[in-house]
């Protein structure tokens, strides 16, 4: 793996890792740097956007707790989407499917639930491969009032999707469903994310919450047969 890592990223691999539970950080912290990631620790959000803002070379991902008392990692997550283009993995002590999916669907690359064991945290690095490199604030261009909208609509969407949530049916993933998954992830990239997934499936009788709860199984899976592309397209898991 640290072939891999060192191909990748030849000047390294750097995360910023923000959490308030200082025992926690500090756990991930010393797990991340034993892979020989560039790690900075971060107490609070604030802190974490401003070590962006401020960042002389590439920050390839941040790694955030979910609930924090400066700026809550919903709203970090929106600020590093917007402004910088990079993906961000989200953690909880809450058990639960719950609020994996409400993490995926505003956004997140991926969830996990605390604390992080050490193969997870040497996998790390092929969320980074997958939704690509940083793009400077600089060069970001400005987005149009018809993107501004759409995400507009878009956060209206989750609301509209939280309050029928209950009302949802179980959709039943075949094989035949998931190729079409799989089809529409790799037609998007590094753009791809729950409602993008969707509209390109077309599929009506689903909701962003079903793709975000199988997109989070899909890449738990992945995850644990890195090396074999013909085995992470198979469906031999389940999901809701």
């Amino acid at each position: 793996m640290d072939n891999d890592i060192t191909t990748l990223f030849p000047n390294g691999l750097r995360i910023i890792v923000v959490d308030n539970d200082e025992q926690t950080l500090r756990d991930l912290v010393q797990k991340l740097i034993s892979f020989r990631y560039k790690v900075t620790a971060c107490s609070k959000a604030s802190c974490a956007l401003k070590v962006l803002k401020n960042a002389e070379e590439r920050i390839d991902l941040v790694i955030t707790e979910v609930r924090m008392p400066d700026i809550d990692g919903f709203s970090l997550l929106q600020h590093v989407k917007m402004e910088f283009n990079i993906p961000v993995i989200m953690m909880s002590c809450t058990r639960g499917h719950d609020l994996a999916v409400e993490c995926l669907v505003a956004g997140a690359t991926f969830y996990h639930q605390k604390p992080m064991d050490l193969s997870t945290v040497g996998t790390i690095w092929q969320h980074v491969t997958l939704v690509g490199p940083m793009t400077p604030p600089s060069t970001i261009v400005k987005k149009t009032t018809e993107d501004e909208q759409d995400d507009e609509e878009e956060e209206d969407s989750i609301k509209i999707d939280k309050k029928v949530e209950r009302k949802k049916q179980k959709v039943s993933w075949n094989h035949d469903l998931h190729m079409q998954f799989l089809d529409a992830v790799d037609r998007l990239g590094i753009k791809r994310n729950p409602k993008k997934i969707l509209q390109l499936m077309g599929r009506q009788d689903m909701m962003r919450s079903h793709i975000a709860s199988h997109l989070q199984m899909w890449w738990t899976h992945s995850l644990k047969v890195p090396c074999d592309h013909n085995h992470q397209r198979s469906f031999n898991f389940l999901s809701p």
